[in-house]
């Protein structure tokens, strides 16, 4: 299809055309010749088209803060000019090596271009990487030509993770950070029936008890499943505040993935441990997994926490801790609360820790002003004055019992932290 370069060619061909014709001038009909003849020899090739474009690969999944190399492969057809070939990216990719760009003079000959770039995977989700954009122009801009090839491909973002390194036990410093009277680490569910409760998550299907399901289904179609007596076995229970209340940061790094960040190297530990754990996330929506073991487990967690987006109000936090009160009081597992120290989150994390009220208590205080950023010398400054107004907190929190452990995320990761063990009393 003729561009609008090539219609004013034959339009100025035939202005000079036409009065050279009508008043016998040899000179315009002579001239008429020059944009008729850069037309023809134009039009006389195309430009190249891209014929195809090797698949990209990206191996799945992948942790968020990960690098991968990219590379994608087009072979074009014969054509002179220039062709520009592009590969989209979400928003959430950092380009840290290479360019996802390339420019490329062509000369009637087929040619094979390549891409190579890096991407930083920054924020956990899933995301889709659309098929590569091209687009051919002829030398003289009489034609063009554009399109897409390629697969699209479908990216699993985990939430950060780092694997915990050996805990080390400082006397005199640091409390346990394991459930008390920890007797094993092993154990299977006995035989000893303890109560029929609500299927939650990630329960096995053969514990659900169909027939009392079936006597209660007018009342509710959810399952009711047995769950029996482990032997030998502690537990952990994780609360993860993750309301916009702890959204402190900016779109990459915030309370949110700190948050995230804490509750999965948690996880890992205590499941390794051999430790039944389970974990409420105040999100939108709350998730609850009741407490399991084993790593399918954690790639059950991890799975549903890819999509987490922050819930709406922060006392989701004392629902939590309301609705799993039955197992609490049951099993006394060693519960662990994990939320920002801030003044719209502050209230329900310290009436959460009061209505536990469990010998075994830890919060993990996350530090989030650090991920805010500082533009000017004023905000840097304002960064103490905050830090300064949440101590208040932090006292009542270790005076109603609980280990206050203060993380923060944009100096040094969790996995560090929790390696150390020194939990201030």
């Amino acid at each position: 299809m003729l561009n609008k370069k090539a219609l004013q060619l034959i339009t100025l061909f035939l202005l000079l055309l036409v009065p050279g014709i009508f008043f016998g001038n040899l000179v315009l009909v002579g001239m008429s010749l020059v944009p008729l003849l850069l037309l023809i020899v134009g039009l006389a090739f195309s430009p190249p088209r891209v014929v195809s474009v090797e698949a990209i690969k990206i191996n799945t999944p992948v942790w968020a803060g990960d690098v991968s190399l990219v590379t994608r492969t087009v072979r074009t057809s014969a054509g002179a000019g220039l062709v520009k070939i592009r590969q989209p990216l979400p928003p959430e990719f950092d380009l840290v090596a290479g360019s996802n760009l390339a420019l490329h003079w062509q000369w009637f000959q087929p040619a094979t271009l390549e891409i190579n770039f890096q991407l930083k995977l920054a924020k956990r989700g899933r995301y889709t990487v659309p098929p590569l954009d091209w687009v051919s122009l002829h030398p003289l801009g009489y034609r063009a030509a554009q399109g897409s090839g390629g697969n699209h491909i479908d990216v699993e973002v985990w939430p950060r993770f780092y694997l915990p390194k050996t805990v080390k036990s400082l006397p005199g410093l640091s409390v346990s950070p394991f459930p008390s009277a920890d007797i094993a680490k092993i154990g299977i569910p006995g035989q000893d029936f303890r109560e029929i409760r609500k299927y939650v998550t990630g329960d096995p299907i053969k514990n659900i008890n169909w027939r009392a399901t079936a006597r209660r289904a007018e009342q509710s179609f959810w399952p009711l499943v047995n769950e029996f007596e482990r032997e030998g076995r502690k537990s952990v229970m994780i609360y993860l505040h993750a309301s916009q209340a702890v959204e402190i940061g900016n779109t990459i790094e915030n309370g949110i993935e700190s948050g995230l960040e804490a509750a999965c190297n948690l996880l890992f530990y205590y499941l390794e441990k051999g430790y039944r754990t389970g974990i409420y996330v105040c999100g939108n929506p709350p998730r609850y997994f009741y407490p399991d073991t084993g790593r399918l487990q954690f790639r059950k967690v991890l799975r549903q926490l890819i999509d987490l987006k922050p819930g709406y109000w922060p006392k989701d936090l004392l629902t939590a801790v309301e609705l799993t009160r039955d197992y609490v009081l049951g099993y006394n597992p060693l519960s662990i609360v994990i939320s920002t120290f801030d003044n719209r989150s502050g209230p329900a994390l310290e009436k959460a820790v009061h209505q536990l009220r469990q010998p075994s208590i830890m919060v993990i205080g996350i530090d989030a002003y650090g991920l805010v950023p500082q533009e000017n010398q004023y905000e840097k400054e304002l960064l103490p004055l905050l830090r300064l107004q949440n101590r208040p907190l932090v006292r009542r929190l270790r005076g109603a019992g609980a280990n206050v452990i203060e993380w923060h995320p944009d100096h040094e990761s969790f996995s560090r932290i929790f390696s150390r063990q020194v939990w201030a009393r």
